[in-house]
């Protein structure tokens, strides 16, 4: 293991975040407003949706693409907004 060695920052460790957080807010969202889940059933779902998001992205070739740490470091605080903006926008 090298340790200086830079760390690569790609899209797709993102999109892997994004999916499982889509997936939670998805699934609360729908437990919420739509069908009552109970707390297992609903953070099973979250798993195999999350799991089925972050597969399909993992065959996207594009998303290998490398981005600076800058940006990286950009949609990381972005991704964390979104998280609690959405919570705070459907009241979950």
């Amino acid at each position: 293991m090298n340790l200086n060695s830079e760390k690569k920052y790609n899209l797709k460790y993102h999109m892997n975040g994004f999916s499982v957080a889509f997936s939670i807010i998805l699934v609360s969202y729908i437990d919420d407003y739509i069908y009552d889940f109970r707390t297992l059933i609903g953070a099973i779902l979250a798993g195999v949706l999350a799991y089925i998001l972050s597969a399909l992205f993992g065959k996207l070739s594009f998303l290998d693409k490398e981005i600076s740490k800058r940006t990286n470091r950009v949609l990381t605080v972005l991704a964390i907004f979104l998280i609690f903006f959405s919570f705070y926008l459907f009241q979950l």
